[in-house]
C-alpha cells in the first residue's frame, strides 16, 4: 500500500514468506523505516542493523540499502525528500554543512518517542483524498521536527540566529546563511527584500534592537563558530576569520568572545 500526504510518502509491505530487497542509492529520499511485525536486517554501506517488532531506523539518501525481510512481517517506509528536509532544517534554526544533512544509523524502539508515536501512526492511517493540505503541511512539518531532534545528525542549532516569524527579516537570514562569506551591505539588504535603507534599518531596530550589520556579523559567527569546532589542520582561525570578511583580527577576537563568551582558540580546543 502506497500513499502520498504532501511532501511524505507513506509505503506499507506485508510479508508472506522470506524476501531480500536490494535498492540502489536514493538520492532523493531520507527513510523512515518502521517494523510493525516480524523483523528485519538492513545493510548499509557501512553498517548492519537488526530490527525487530516495533522497532525503527532512519536511512540516509544516497543510501545502498540491502533488507532481508523475515516471513510474516509488516515494513512501513515513511520518506522525505532531501530538499524538502533541508529546507525544514534552515526554517528551524539549524546550521547545515558544506557535505549536507547525514543522520547517524540507529535503531530505535517506536514506544521510545513517547506521544510522538502516535503522531507517526496518525501519518499511517491518513487518508490522502480525505486529508486537507492545511494538515498535510502539519503533517510535513512534525516529521522534520521528529527526524532533526530525535535521529542524531551533523545538524547544529544555531545560538542565537534562528527563525524569525517577520517574513522580510527571514528572507535575509535564509539568504546571508546560504553564503555566509560574501559581504552584505545595508543597501543589498533592502532592495533584497524591496524597502528602503531607512525602513531596513527600522525593521531591525523593532525587531532585535540591532543594526542589519550586527545582525549579519551574528550570522558569520555562528557559521565560523561550526567552522572553528570542526577545523582541520589544514586551516587555522586567521585563515577563517579572513574568510569570512573580518580583516581586523583583534576586533574578530573581542566580537566573538563578547558573542559566544569563550576565544576562538577555546572553541577549537572542543
Amino acid at each position: 500500500m502506497k500513499k502520498s500526504l504532501g511532501m511524505i510518502q507513506v509505503c506499507v509491505g506485508s510479508y508472506d514468506q522470506f524476501v531480500d530487497i536490494s535498492e540502489p542509492d536514493s538520492p532523493g529520499w531520507f527513510q523512515l523505516i518502521i517494523v510493525q511485525k516480524g523483523g528485519a536486517r538492513l545493510w548499509l554501506k557501512s553498517d548492519e542493523l537488526s530490527l525487530g517488532c516495533g522497532d525503527l531506523c532512519l536511512v540516509n539518501t544516497s543510501e545502498n540499502l540491502n533488507t532481508a525481510v523475515d516471513a510474516g512481517s509488516q515494513i512501513v517506509t515513511i520518506r522525505m525528500p532531501v530538499e524538502t528536509l533541508t529546507e525544514d532544517a534552515v526554517h528551524l534554526g539549524y546550521h547545515l554543512r558544506a557535505s549536507g544533512l547525514v543522520f547517524k544509523p540507529n535503531v530505535f524502539k517506536l514506544e521510545q518517542l513517547g506521544v510522538l508515536k502516535h503522531q507517526i501512526l496518525s501519518l499511517l492511517d491518513a487518508e490522502p483524498g480525505q486529508t486537507p493540505e492545511q494538515l498535510k503541511v502539519q503533517y510535513r512539518h512534525f516529521f522534520s521536527c521528529l527526524l532533526l531532534q530525535r535521529f542524531e545528525n551533523n545538524a547544529d542549532p544555531f545560538y542565537k540566529v534562528s527563525y524569525c516569524e517577520n517574513p522580510k527579516i527571514e528572507k535575509i537570514r535564509r539568504w546571508v546563511i546560504s553564503d555566509p562569506r560574501k559581504e552584505y551591505k545595508p543597501l543589498d539588504l533592502a532592495a533584497y527584500i524591496n524597502v528602503s535603507e531607512r525602513s531596513l534599518y527600522h525593521l531591525f531596530k523593532n525587531e532585535f534592537g540591532l543594526s542589519p550589520r550586527v545582525y549579519i556579523c551574528h550570522i558569520k559567527l555562528e557559521c565560523i563558530y561550526r567552522e572553528l569546532v570542526d577545523l582541520k589542520s589544514m586551516k587555522n582561525i586567521t585563515q577563517v576569520a579572513l574568510e569570512y570578511g573580518f580583516n581586523n583580527l583583534g576586533r574578530f577576537a573581542k566580537v566573538y568572545r563578547d558573542y559566544f563568551g569563550e576565544s576562538p582558540s577555546q572553541t577549537c580546543r572542543r
